[in-house]
């Protein structure tokens, strides 16, 4: 008994222990920032040029988690890298250019290689086909001209059953067929009325008007049966869309997007940057364009506040400046927020009305 007691007890430890370990990871996880940092730098442009132009950006975005235990850095120094270390062991990218290089040469004297193997397997070949090809030479010399003969009436006979097969003529039966639909054809042009006289060519016309007739009236019963069939499909998609306007309209979709609203703004304000500095000196050459610059950059200034800083330049095309953006993002307010909009019962209320459509 005190042997079970001492098993279920280690295995209650060993228990707790990965309880402990999954819900410390889930702390991690949901608790510790993703920390992001963007720094740019737009150089001056050359002052010398004749003709002006923008300064040359670089700079660097990198994204951060566990006192940067994972880290994820996004440059451009005139082209884009890409770099993510764990634990710091560098995983992107995993070789440098050298590695690459000594791998294409690698590459190359494996294929110099397996060529050179090709051609020493075809060679064998050759060599193990040559004997097989003057037996056979031998002995088409030793049969001498009897197997000639045979060999020539074998294919006269061919040739001869070849033209007697293209000399038979196609079956007749599709022009058989053809000529009795005539023959029935000119019998009912020419059918007899009781007394034995012929058909005058009034009584044709008249046949022939009243076909023209019956196909009229079928035609007109098929178009007027398909405008009946597109009318009920327009009436339907007008129920339809009444009864979607009608629901998307309602007290409580209007809540729902309220709510939207809501859940939206707390997440925006959770993930804009905590710090945020830009200054640039800017110019488009065109005065106009540049003045429309500065009156949307006064309409976002009560937003914006003071973080952002242009000083126009109306005389040329140019751009310089800085840029710093830090700012954090936890998991566990985007889980709290994404919750409130998936526990909401009006959400699923609306999501079942409309599957349901115009149904009843």
């Amino acid at each position: 008994m005190g042997i079970i007691l001492a098993v279920l007890k280690i295995l209650g430890i060993l228990l707790l222990i990965i309880l402990g370990v999954f819900l410390s990871l889930a702390a991690l996880i949901l608790l510790v920032p993703v920390r992001y940092r963007l720094e740019c730098l737009i150089d001056r442009p050359e002052k010398d040029r004749e003709e002006p132009g923008f300064g040359r950006p670089h700079g660097w975005v990198r994204i951060t988690w566990l006192m940067r235990l994972v880290s994820l850095t996004l440059s451009y120094e005139g082209k884009a890298e890409i770099c993510l270390r764990v634990l710091g062991i560098r995983l992107l990218p995993g070789k440098k250019r050298g590695g690459e290089t000594e791998s294409i040469l690698e590459d190359e004297e494996l294929s110099q290689n397996g060529m050179e193997r090709i051609d020493t397997c075809q060679e064998k070949a050759l060599g193990e086909e040559r004997p097989a090809l003057e037996e056979t030479a031998s002995k088409r010399d030793e049969e001498g001209p009897e197997q000639e003969d045979r060999i020539s009436n074998k294919e006269d006979g061919e040739k001869s059953e070849g033209r007697r097969s293209e000399e038979k003529p196609p079956s007749s039966l599709p022009f058989r067929e053809g000529m009795a639909r005539d023959r029935e054809e000119e019998r009912e042009g020419s059918q007899e009325d009781a007394d034995g006289e012929k058909i005058s060519l009034l009584e044709r016309i008249c046949r022939v008007l009243r076909r023209i007739v019956a196909w009229f009236s079928e035609w007109y019963r098929n178009t007027e049966r398909v405008v009946n069939r597109l009318a009920d499909r327009v009436e339907s998609i007008k129920g339809q869309c009444r009864f979607y306007l009608e629901l998307l309209g309602g007290e409580d979709a209007r809540r729902l997007y309220q709510k939207t609203a809501d859940v939206a703004g707390g997440v925006l304000r959770h993930v804009k940057p905590r710090q945020m500095l830009v200054e640039l000196e800017m110019g488009t050459g065109n005065p106009a364009s540049t003045g429309q610059i500065l009156a949307l950059w006064g309409m976002l200034y009560p937003f914006l506040g003071e973080n952002i800083r242009i000083i126009p330049n109306f005389e040329r095309k140019y751009l310089e400046g800085e840029i710093h953006i830090k700012g954090r993002i936890r998991a566990c307010v985007i889980l709290f927020h994404g919750l409130r909009m998936v526990l909401d019962r009006r959400l699923w209320r609306l999501i079942r009305q409309l599957k349901k459509g115009g149904r009843n």
